[in-house]
């Protein structure tokens, strides 16, 4: 369990088109017994990769879209992560 907590920090590595199919590998069936978990599991996703579900089941556009966070782009290419790196 802990490894698949630490393992959504990792998403961010991965090229955006993979994300949401990493994210729904690591958030498996197994986890829903445990509530805590299960929450996270569900903000993450409401969050970062494909937002929350609306009343008539389509989805609203994630508060922080995978483009916006990840740095597969600057991991492959090399690039700083922040302005003041150097």
């Amino acid at each position: 369990l802990r490894t698949r907590v630490k393992s959504l920090n990792a998403l961010a590595l991965l090229p955006s088109a993979q994300v949401a199919d990493a994210f729904d590998a690591l958030s498996d069936p197994a986890l829903r017994h445990f509530r805590r978990l299960r929450r996270l599991f569900e903000w993450f996703e409401r969050t970062y990769v494909r937002g929350g579900v609306l009343r008539y089941g389509a989805r609203r556009r994630p508060v922080f879209p995978i483009p916006m966070w990840s740095l597969n782009a600057r991991a492959v290419t090399g690039r700083k992560r922040t302005s003041t790196a150097r």
